[in-house]
């Protein structure tokens, strides 16, 4: 080889020697690169997840203090509620008439009323407007024990659950404390005797009823006022005087109540009516004012369903028969007559029974030719229950 192709060899290869160094040293610096740059996603990563950590217990934080508001906020509420319950209960007994809890009178008159089916008759304490509160609830008890005692020995006395001592104290608050009772009491039977002493003088009795009929309002009745008895200068002629005044109670509230209990086993039970039966000889007024009072029961039971509409109008005539209503007795007889022969079906045992003693009643009342009638029709009704028997009229 010439020298020029020595130096041309030597010269390519000092080229390609530095080539190659050069290629080196960019593989190394790519590869610082890439190491520099992995580097650099790791920590970018590394602060992102540091971020979301952060951010992740920061929201979690968040979730903890509000979850903790809301139980804290809860806890007033509930805190809130149960004072403003126990203030309410406060307000409430400070004004309780009862003499027993609420629960425990709840389960006494269910079982005294068998659940609402029998009426019940309270006597409450009268109040005096000349004491104050406090004096009338550690006072005597007065006006009670005198009108149940004469109630329990009447003959009317098995109508009703007389009930005494129910109270703890008079009603002295009036219409709140009637309004109150018959707010505990509004699903039961009941009549309510009260009564108000004014200025020492006067004596005012009220009677008030509900639950007598189905959804019925409250039926009071105001009586005239009593005078209270003058003081007098023996103990003996005091405690007579207050003794009368107390059957002058009772012979006022007595009869009404009566009448009112008769209307609740008629409408109830389809009972006829008893009370006037039961008036002394002589009060013939007042028996005729006490039967017809009675019949509007007849309407009640019928529209019910208790009685069927030939017993309502058999049970009105025998009212009519006994209470001496001779022209509604005669007007009924005729609709009895009527009915029997419009729909004979109708014809039961049980009308059978009305018209024997329907025809009783016209018989004692003296009426001969009434219970004529009476009896043709009551043959007639039994004639047409035997043609109903299997095979006919035997």
């Amino acid at each position: 080889m010439d020298l020029t192709g020595k130096i041309a060899t030597q010269l390519s290869g000092q080229v390609l020697n530095a080539y190659k160094h050069k290629t080196e040293l960019n593989h190394k610096r790519y590869l610082a690169e890439l190491d520099h740059a992995a580097r650099a996603a790791e920590r970018e990563h590394e602060a992102a997840e540091s971020a979301l950590r952060r951010e992740f217990e920061s929201s979690e934080a968040a979730e903890d203090r509000e979850h903790e508001i809301r139980r804290m906020w809860e806890h007033a509420r509930v805190e809130l509620w149960v004072a403003a319950q126990k203030e309410a209960h406060e307000a409430r007994m400070a004004v309780w008439p009862f003499a027993l809890p609420r629960e425990d009178l709840a389960a006494m008159l269910r079982t005294l009323s068998r659940e609402g089916s029998y009426p019940l008759l309270l006597f409450a304490s009268f109040s005096d407007e000349l004491r104050s509160a406090s004096e009338s609830d550690g006072g005597p008890q007065r006006y009670r024990f005198g009108p149940r005692s004469n109630w329990a020995a009447s003959p009317w006395s098995d109508d009703a659950e007389p009930l005494d001592g129910l109270f703890s104290r008079p009603l002295y608050r009036g219409d709140l404390d009637v309004y109150l009772v018959r707010e505990e009491l509004r699903d039961l039977p009941v009549v309510l005797v009260n009564g108000h002493i004014q200025a020492g003088a006067r004596l005012w009795l009220t009677l008030c009823a509900w639950g007598i009929f189905p959804e019925d309002a409250c039926i009071r009745v105001q009586f005239p006022y009593l005078s209270m008895p003058v003081v007098s200068s023996t103990a003996q002629s005091s405690v007579q005087a207050q003794l009368e005044l107390e059957d002058r109670v009772f012979s006022l509230f007595a009869p009404v109540a009566a009448q009112l209990f008769d209307w609740f086993h008629l409408a109830r039970d389809g009972r006829i009516p008893r009370l006037h039966r039961m008036l002394p000889p002589g009060l013939q007024s007042q028996r005729a004012v006490i039967a017809a009072g009675s019949l509007s029961g007849f309407l009640v039971a019928e529209h019910d369903g208790v009685l069927s509409h030939l017993s309502a109008i058999i049970g009105t005539a025998r009212v009519a028969v006994e209470g001496g209503l001779k022209q509604l007795a005669s007007d009924m007889i005729a609709d009895i007559r009527l009915e029997l022969q419009a729909h004979p079906e109708a014809i039961s045992d049980d009308t059978a029974i009305g018209l024997a003693a329907l025809g009783g009643a016209a018989r004692a009342s003296g009426d001969l030719d009434l219970t004529a009638i009476i009896y043709q029709l009551l043959e007639e009704a039994a004639m047409q229950l035997l043609h109903d028997l299997p095979g006919g009229v035997l």
